[in-house]
């Protein structure tokens, strides 16, 4: 028995360490349920958003070869974070190692998560990388300036889709008057 509950405290710690390195693990539950309402992400300008045919393009850089799933590997590189980091996002209550294109099914639908949060995001920037720098890296008042990163980190990608579609929704209301 011993044995067994030295296993488990080496296990929990493993996953407790990868939590603590991908900081934004830890962010989820200290986050309040509703953010203070601010505006920071620019309204689009006509003309600057990225086209259709550079982000299918940018998607399909993801894409794992022969398949129909989005590459974690290709994912790390793009954004430049760990693969300890991508599992312990995709998979917080469990320990898995990318070794194929494809990862879990648990990780490719966080994955495609990221795409939709992306593809919101798209709106708002001239070229690929400018849209994935805010991601990783531009803080957003109305989630006590967390970065889209942390909040896609902390599970909450459906609130900053929400976010980008009613600031979308509003520029576009403003420029139609």
């Amino acid at each position: 028995m011993p044995n067994r509950l030295s296993q488990f405290r080496r296990r929990a710690a493993a996953l407790s360490r990868a939590r603590r390195r991908c900081a934004t693990a830890a962010l989820g539950s200290a986050l309040p349920a509703s953010a203070p309402p601010a505006r920071t992400i620019p309204y689009p300008i006509e003309g600057t958003a990225v086209t259709e045919s550079e982000f299918e393009a940018f998607m399909a850089s993801l894409r794992a070869p022969g398949t129909p799933n989005i590459s974690p590997k290709r994912v790390i590189d793009v954004l430049g974070i760990r693969a300890k980091d991508l599992t312990a996002i995709s998979n917080p209550n469990g320990n898995v190692i990318i070794r194929d294109h494809q990862g879990t099914a648990k990780m490719q639908r966080s994955l495609r998560n990221l795409a939709r949060v992306l593809s919101a995001a798209r709106e708002y920037h001239p070229t690929p990388e400018q849209m994935i720098y805010w991601f990783m890296n531009y803080p957003l008042p109305q989630f006590y300036y967390r970065t889209g990163f942390e909040m896609y980190a902390a599970g909450r990608s459906e609130e900053l889709l929400s976010l980008l579609t009613a600031n979308l929704q509003e520029s576009r209301s403003a420029h139609s008057l």
